[in-house]
């Protein structure tokens, strides 16, 4: 037979187990009610740290170049560029004496002109940064050795 304790702690049980499941529902309501970061929003401010270099050019890309088919971009580049590609390539091999150019392009780093000299030595590929409007080396990569993004020039 039930006595009266286990009736007791029964209807106390199911009544904690009401109010967790009402608690449950209001709160998952009143989150559901909030705005959700946009999908990629991390993402984005991750590349944007990873894409923005520690460095700066003495030229800025207009922002009326960006969307433009890579041969116009590149085009465009070069007619702001003050050194040629010859002179990027000359400034890299001044820091890596010896070493094997393998390209040389004309980037857009965000908004600042460089030039992105590959190149290899000893201690394995860099990929130079070259100021296009001073030829000062602004920054190395050690072991990055990309595909050419822009104009090219081989030797």
């Amino acid at each position: 037979m039930l006595n009266k304790r286990t009736l007791y702690s029964g209807g106390f049980l199911g009544a904690l187990a009401a109010a967790f499941l009402v608690g449950s529902l209001t709160l998952g309501s009143a989150f559901a009610n909030q705005p959700q970061p946009v999908a990629g929003a991390d993402q984005a401010e991750s590349s944007q740290e990873t894409q923005d270099p520690g460095y700066h050019g003495s030229i800025q890309v207009p922002q009326s170049q960006a969307n433009q088919s890579e041969q116009t971009e590149t085009a465009a580049l070069q007619g702001l560029a003050q050194i040629t590609a010859d002179q990027a390539r000359q400034a890299a091999l001044v820091q890596f004496p010896g070493a094997n150019v393998s390209t040389v392009t004309i980037e857009n780093e965000n908004g600042s002109l460089v030039y992105s000299v590959q190149l290899t030595n000893a201690q394995g590929p860099h990929d130079v940064k070259v100021d296009a409007g001073t030829g000062q080396v602004l920054h190395v990569d050690a072991g990055d050795q990309e595909g050419p993004e822009g104009s090219e020039t081989n030797n």
